[in-house]
């Protein structure tokens, strides 16, 4: 009797580790994914949110400071250039600043 009990088979399907890491149940799991994440963001009041796929590649600014000046050292050799004019951002660009705002939030608990 002891052999059925602690068998895997006998285990409820939410505690049984091996049986929720089936390719099979994949789609279960994402479901619990997104609802985890709803109902998080629900307790924490957080009505809308942004996602944003992808990554982020930022050069540092020693090397942004080169391709600007390599760009203008170009643009300086070829000044009818229609390429370099085309590809060359206007200076409103560089005056821009932008802010981001991030708010901790706590997720020790969950």
């Amino acid at each position: 009797m002891q052999d059925l009990l602690s068998s895997a088979s006998y285990r409820q399907a939410d505690q049984n580790i091996d049986f929720l890491a089936r390719n099979d149940v994949r789609s279960t799991r994402l479901q619990l994914d997104f609802l985890k994440t709803q109902l998080l963001l629900k307790e924490h009041g957080i009505e809308h949110t942004i996602v944003v796929y992808g990554s982020t590649r930022i050069v540092e600014p020693a090397a942004a400071n080169q391709r600007v000046l390599a760009f203008r050292e170009a643009l300086e050799q070829s000044p009818d250039s229609k390429e370099l004019q085309k590809n060359w951002p206007s200076q409103s660009v560089f005056k821009q600043k932008v802010t981001i705002t991030m708010l901790p939030v706590n997720l020790d608990k969950f």
